[in-house]
């Protein structure tokens, strides 16, 4: 059943992932990037109400609207541009890490728990997810940072960019999980060999 449950929550997050590959590829075969500089999603916050309105159809009248979030270009310096390739290996060494957590579950399911092999499974699963989760937020605070340096406008403060919602406290667990693993691993060969 866990293992159905990861294989579900896995597709969901590539389905996820492919709509971000495909929307930076239709980017960079428009050209934008070089022209306009990166593509940053920024979190605003709206200074002037201005008279702009949307149309509502069920009370057939115009309404005013808040962003709170604007799409932006902004030149990044070079440093920047390097998190994109090691955010994409750091996915690999994830998705990888996920077969290590499938594994470890199908040995602890035929009763084959407390062996070497399975610190090191779990150990690569926290620690590739730990890796994938700060090269992101690295990237997301990076891009916000120097945009919202950049760009002005009189409607919209720029805040930064769009908080990327990792739950600090889920991979810090998970990471503290696989460190107790191993040193129950560990009383347990010390036990085997005082026997």
């Amino acid at each position: 059943m866990t293992i159905l449950v990861i294989v579900v929550d896995l597709a969901f997050s590539l389905g996820d992932f492919a709509q971000g590959f495909q929307e930076g590829a239709r980017d960079s075969l428009r050209g934008n990037k070089d022209k306009w500089g990166m593509p940053c999603l920024l979190e605003v916050e709206q200074v002037s109400t201005s008279a702009d309105s949307l149309f509502n159809t069920k009370l057939e009248k115009n309404v005013p609207y808040r962003s709170l979030k604007i799409q932006a270009f902004a030149e990044m310096p070079v440093w920047v541009y390097f998190i994109s390739p090691l955010i994409l290996i750091a996915g690999i060494a994830y998705l990888i890490g996920f077969v290590c957590l499938i594994r470890l579950l199908i040995a602890i399911s035929r009763k084959n728990v407390f062996v070497q092999k399975n610190i090191h499974y779990l150990r690569f699963f926290a620690y590739s997810q730990a890796a994938l989760y700060i090269l992101y937020w690295v990237d997301t605070w990076a891009m916000g940072h120097y945009a919202a340096q950049q760009l002005k406008s009189p409607a919209f403060d720029v805040l930064g960019g769009i908080d990327p919602g990792i739950d600090w406290k889920l991979v810090m667990i998970v990471i503290l999980f696989a460190e107790i693993f191993a040193v129950g691993v560990k009383i347990k060969e010390e036990q085997d060999l005082t026997v």
